[in-house]
């Protein structure tokens, strides 16, 4: 019989239960996985259901592994919480390793955390050995997208009549003057593609050219410590942090991740940091993030564009 119509996989596993002899056993099951994995309609939590009521019905570690192997396609946290029994399972550790990290590189870039959470179970585990490779692609690219601050408020847009965008970042407007007042913020929207989930973009919230804008956030760190701050911008940029400047970039590009890194000293509790972008026409946007000396990631530190203790 040829099974076509995902409402029929119930059936399918109950009478794969029933069946004496191993190989139609084992033929049933892997149609039962084939309909379940082919039928994109199902929900997320549907399919886990039934890739796991798969996994529960299979007799042999070949069947487990297929089913492990699918609920590695599944890119959600649930679907790694349900592997994470089987790395203590010698014959079965390996291939739940591997679907754990296809699960985490299937969560980049826009879910990082999960995907670092899932990365560093692995590594506490000791569950990496026999997956190396693997877990030193997902850790690549993990560093390659983790830690961009999402969370922001803007003001703006700022303009002087007949100045091109990139001359408006040598002129002072109020939200990079102490004390000014009048200095309207709003939140400022996280941009709907996944895939770029790091661009801040100004011309969706802002829009216009020849103009500035101004991003305002702040920096949790646990301790007084020196860190890299790294910029993006379409087009020029200038970056306070606690007041003080400590970049400008008067360029015009298309903002990427990144593109400039500047050392700067973060003090202990919340840093306020402080962008300002200008446009001179087309994109408008910027990128940022704050990461160890070397590169990697700086535990304990984030941020929030209004954190609840302000000092």
């Amino acid at each position: 019989m040829k099974w076509t119509d995902v409402a029929a996989a119930p059936t399918m596993l109950a009478e794969s239960q029933q069946m004496a002899d191993v190989k139609a056993h084992v033929l049933l099951l892997r149609a039962y996985a084939n309909l379940v994995g082919l039928d994109e309609a199902l929900s997320v939590q549907q399919r886990l259901d039934m890739y796991s009521a798969g996994l529960d019905a299979s007799r042999l570690v070949e069947e487990k592994k297929l089913f492990l192997a699918r609920l590695g396609e599944v890119s959600d946290e649930r679907s790694a919480a349900l592997l994470e029994p089987f790395l203590a399972e010698p014959d079965l550790s390996s291939e739940a390793a591997a679907a754990m990290i296809h699960v985490a590189e299937g969560l980049l870039p826009a879910q990082w955390p999960a995907a670092r959470d899932i990365l560093q179970l692995l590594s506490d585990r000791g569950a990496v050995a026999g997956v190396s490779r693997q877990f030193e692609a997902a850790t690549k690219r993990l560093q390659e997208f983790g830690d961009f601050i999402t969370d922001w408020r803007v003001a703006g847009p700022y303009m002087v009549q007949e100045t091109e965008g990139n001359e408006l970042l040598d002129v002072s407007f109020p939200p990079e003057q102490p004390g000014a007042e009048g200095v309207v913020w709003k939140k400022q929207p996280v941009t709907a593609d996944p895939s770029r989930y790091w661009f801040i973009d100004l011309l969706e919230s802002v829009g216009g050219e020849h103009r500035a804008a101004y991003l305002q956030t702040r920096v949790y760190s646990p301790r007084e410590q020196s860190a890299l701050l790294e910029v993006g911008s379409d087009d020029g940029i200038a970056v306070w942090l606690n007041g003080a400047s400590v970049h400008k970039n008067k360029v015009l590009r298309v903002c990427g991740r990144g593109q400039d890194k500047i050392e700067v000293s973060l003090r202990e509790g919340w840093n306020d940091l402080l962008l300002k972008v200008t446009n001179n026409g087309g994109g408008w946007g910027a990128s940022a993030r704050v990461r160890a000396l070397d590169g990697g990631s700086l535990k304990r530190v984030y941020a929030k564009a209004e954190p609840e203790e302000r000092d």
